[in-house]
């Protein structure tokens, strides 16, 4: 996982690795509208557990064999199949699309059409 730094220079922000800093190389580039956006990122994710545990057993994955995939403990795993958990970081949310090579990332999503207004 990456840590970045924001420089503002100028009406541009930019995104920078913390190793860069000192030299700022630019990871990427964005306008003070793309900030707002960047800034308003979900820090978790509700998803569904039991679409991730028939999303398993489809696959034929043990409980383990994703824990160990996706980088978690499989006390951990359970606990979103059976809804105990619900909110995953993004990290996780994204080693879950991974783990179980998901191509609508909606399958595991608790609300895949989002909240209504």
């Amino acid at each position: 996982m990456h840590n970045f730094t924001w420089v503002n220079n100028n009406d541009v922000i930019l995104l920078v690795e913390p190793k860069a800093f000192l030299a700022l190389r630019p990871v990427a580039m964005c306008s003070q509208v793309w900030l707002h956006v960047l800034m308003n990122t979900p820090t978790v994710i509700e998803v569904h557990g039991p679409a991730i545990r028939e999303i398993r057993l489809r696959s034929g994955m043990s409980v383990l064999q994703l824990a160990d995939s996706v980088g978690v403990k499989r006390p951990y795993i359970a606990k979103i199949e059976l809804g105990h958990s619900r909110r995953v970081s993004p990290q996780v949310f994204n080693a879950f699309i991974a783990a179980l090579s998901i191509q609508d990332r909606r399958a595991i999503l608790a609300n895949p059409y989002g909240a209504a207004s």
